[in-house]
C-alpha cells in the first residue's frame, strides 16, 4: 500500500469539519426531508453537505471520481484511478431522532484500495483519521489498538437490531452496545472502545471505506462477512457485509459471526 499524499489528508480534515459544522447549523435551523425511491430518508441538511464535500473535495483532487450516497453515480468512476467515496451525514436517521451517532465521512481510493480517509462527528467533536501506512489518529492523537485477546468481547451493532431483541442469543458471547451510523460503529473499533463489529447485510462503500482504513491503520482487521478482503470503487458500490476487530479480538469475533449466520 502506497503512503497517503499529505495534503489530501489536510483537506480531507477540512472539509469534514467543515460539512460537520454547517450540518449542526441547518439541523438547528431547520431542515426539509423527503424519502428517495427506496424508502430511505434524505434531508437537506445531507444535500448541502454533499455540495460542500464535492466542491472542497474536487479542489484536493479534481482528476478523482466521485461516488456519494446523495449524488448520481457516473460509470466513468469504473475506469478513474481514483475516487472519492463520501457520506455527507452518514446517519440520517440519527440526525432525524435527535441522537448524536452520525457524522460526515469521505475517503480517497486509489484502484480500489483506500489511501485517505476521515471521519467527523460534529456533534462529539471527534474526528477519526487515517493515512495508508502512516498510522491513525483521533483528535490528532495516534491510536493503536490492544493486542490482546479479550474476555468477553464488546461488539457494536445497529440500533434497530439491538433494540429489537436482534442479539438477544449472543448474551453469553459478547456485550453487544447498540450504536448510530456505520461509520461511527467502524471508529469504535479501531479506537479500542469496542472489540468488534458484525453484519451479515450488504454495507454501500462510501460508509465503509475511512472507517475500514482507520481500523487497518490503527491495527485492527476488517473483512466481508465471508472474510475475503475488501476492495473499493466497484460496479455494485456495495460490499458483502463486515467482520471488524482489533487484532486481538479477530478469532472470537469470527466465531460469533458464525454463530449470527446461523442464528439469523
Amino acid at each position: 500500500m502506497t503512503q497517503a499524499n499529505p495534503d489530501i489528508q489536510a483537506a480531507l480534515r477540512e472539509a469534514v469539519v467543515e460539512a460537520g459544522r454547517l450540518a449542526l447549523k441547518l439541523a438547528a435551523e431547520g431542515y426539509q426531508t423527503h424519502l428517495k425511491a427506496k424508502g430511505e430518508p434524505v434531508t437537506s441538511v445531507d444535500l448541502a453537505c454533499d455540495k460542500l464535500l464535492r466542491d472542497r473535495l474536487g479542489r484536493a483532487d479534481g482528476q478523482a471520481a466521485w461516488l456519494s450516497e446523495e449524488s448520481q453515480d457516473d460509470p466513468a468512476r469504473l475506469t478513474c484511478p481514483r475516487v472519492w467515496l463520501v457520506d455527507p451525514v452518514d446517519g440520517t436517521r440519527e440526525l432525524l431522532a435527535g441522537r448524536g451517532e452520525w457524522c460526515i465521512c469521505a475517503a480517497l481510493a486509489q484502484w480500489g484500495q483506500v489511501q485517505a480517509g476521515a471521519i467527523y462527528n460534529p456533534n462529539t467533536q471527534e474526528l477519526f483519521e487515517a493515512a495508508a501506512g502512516q498510522g491513525a489518529t483521533l483528535n490528532g492523537q495516534p491510536v493503536r489498538v490492544d493486542p490482546s485477546p479479550p474476555p468477553r468481547p464488546i461488539l457494536v451493532a445497529t440500533r434497530w437490531r439491538v433494540e429489537h431483541g436482534g442479539w438477544d442469543w449472543a448474551g453469553g458471547l459478547a456485550e453487544v452496545r447498540p450504536c448510530g451510523s456505520t461509520a461511527y460503529m467502524l471508529a469504535q473499533v479501531g479506537s479500542g472502545r469496542a472489540d468488534g463489529m458484525i453484519s451479515l447485510t450488504q454495507k454501500n462503500e462510501w460508509d465503509m471505506a475511512a472507517g475500514a482504513l482507520f481500523i487497518q491503520e490503527a491495527g485492527g482487521t476488517i473483512t466481508d462477512r465471508n472474510q475475503a478482503a475488501l476492495s473499493f470503487n466497484r460496479r455494485r458500490r456495495r460490499i458483502d457485509g463486515v467482520i471488524a476487530a482489533r487484532h486481538g479480538a479477530r478469532d472470537a469475533v469470527v466465531r460469533i459471526a458464525e454463530r449470527l449466520k446461523i442464528e439469523k
